[in-house]
């Protein structure tokens, strides 16, 4: 026999164990970061149970309920918008490119000719689509301020200030608006925390604690102003004593729990079924 021969079960055994470490590497680089697809799927869901528990419940119409599920699946994709090249990042320059530039020819009436006003239209557009690109990305870090709570929040406010005094909504329905936007966004920071664990290895990865956090230590400056956007824009957000006194209410609480699963019906049904069986 051989010594290539007699040396073969032991190769093969570390072949195997080779493999199955590259394949646990494999694994784990693929789980590493949570990708768009999941951030998006996972606030679509979760925004989609609220939404569904604020219908059943009578506090929202189903017009509402669109609006604050389409609030939630935007909130749990922000917080990428500092990531270079991301898909969240590139898509709220176009919108803010696009809005504004159609803003600011409108808001010059008829003073101008057509011609004029297309060309205004494509400076400003081209100027915060590429310029304001470029300093965004300059003056900021993947996981740095927009990966923190307080800018959660300070989307929440600014939400639920838009929607009261440009958008005309009451103040329950704002500031549902703006808890949808921070509802998503904190679904976003729970996940890549989530996703910051080595599930194979069962430790934490380099990343873990770069989401979820109240101040971003690689951006200290930012952060202070962050917490002064806070301040200030809590001034400006309509009045919470409605809000609170619904999500509060002993009566909406009840109403869900006895909406949660029907009571009659084919639920009836099957629990006679196993009543028999028993």
């Amino acid at each position: 026999m051989g010594g290539s021969e007699f040396y073969r079960p032991a190769t093969l055994l570390s072949n195997r164990h080779s493999a199955g470490r590259t394949f646990h590497v494999i694994v784990d680089e693929l789980i590493s970061v949570a990708s768009f697809p999941v951030h998006l799927s996972v606030a679509m869901s979760a925004s989609g149970v609220c939404a569904t528990c604020l219908l059943v419940s009578g506090v929202a119409t189903p017009s509402e309920v669109v609006l604050y599920f389409t609030l939630g699946t935007m909130g749990g994709v922000t917080p990428d918008v500092d990531a270079e090249g991301s898909t969240p990042l590139r898509i709220s320059f176009e919108m803010l490119s696009l809005l504004g530039a159609s803003l600011f020819m409108f808001s010059l009436g008829s003073n101008l000719s057509v011609l004029e006003l297309c060309l205004v239209w494509l400076m400003v557009f081209f100027s915060l689509r590429y310029g304001l690109f470029h300093a965004f990305h300059r003056l900021t870090v993947h996981r740095g301020v927009f990966h923190t709570i307080p800018a959660a929040f300070f989307c929440g406010f600014l939400t639920a200030t838009i929607a009261h005094r440009l958008g005309g909504m009451g103040a329950l329905q704002a500031w549902i608006a703006g808890a949808f936007v921070t509802f998503g966004y904190l679904v976003h920071l729970i996940l890549d925390e989530i996703y910051s664990i080595n599930l194979y290895g069962a430790q934490m990865k380099r990343s873990f604690g770069t989401a979820f956090k109240i101040f971003a230590p690689r951006s200290p400056m930012a952060s202070l102003l962050l917490y002064v956007a806070l301040f200030v824009f809590w001034q400006f957000t309509p009045d919470t004593r409605t809000f609170v006194a619904t999500f509060t209410s002993v009566q909406f609480w009840q109403h869900i729990e006895t909406r949660l699963i029907p009571h009659n019906g084919w639920v009836r049904n099957l629990r006679l079924v196993d009543t028999q069986k028993q």
